[in-house]
C-alpha cells in the first residue's frame, strides 16, 4: 500500500476520534454545568449557605442527580442527561441534610 493513502486514512482517523473526544468532553463540562445550576438552584431554595461555594454547589447537584434518580425515578424535562425535576428535589434534600449536618457539627465551641 503506498504511504500517501495510508497517511491520508490516519489523518482520517485521527480527526474523526478527535471530534468524537472532543464532543464527549464537551457533553461532560455541559452536564457539569447544569448539575452546578440545578445545586445552586437547591441553594437559593434552602436558607443557609454550602459550604465550598461554587463546588459545594456542583456536589449538591451532581448528588442530588443521584439521589433523585434513586427516590423518583427518571421523569420530566431532560437536560444534557440530566432530568432536571428528580434532579432538583434530590439536591434540595442534599443541600437540607448538609445544612443540617453543618448546623450539628459546625456550631460545637470548645
Amino acid at each position: 500500500m503506498p504511504l500517501v493513502p495510508l497517511l491520508l486514512w490516519t489523518l482520517i482517523v485521527l480527526v474523526a476520534v478527535s471530534i468524537v473526544a472532543s464532543f464527549k468532553i464537551l457533553g461532560l463540562l455541559l452536564m457539569l454545568g447544569t448539575a452546578a445550576l440545578v445545586g445552586a438552584l437547591a441553594n437559593a431554595v434552602i436558607p443557609g449557605r454550602l459550604p465550598s461555594g461554587w463546588v459545594g454547589a456542583l456536589l449538591a447537584g451532581m448528588a442530588g442527580s443521584w439521589l433523585g434518580g434513586m427516590l423518583l425515578g427518571h421523569w420530566g424535562p431532560r437536560l444534557f442527561d440530566i432530568y432536571l425535576l428528580p434532579t432538583l428535589i434530590g439536591a434540595v434534600i442534599v443541600v437540607f441534610l448538609v445544612q443540617i449536618v453543618s448546623g450539628v457539627f459546625g456550631s460545637r465551641s470548645i
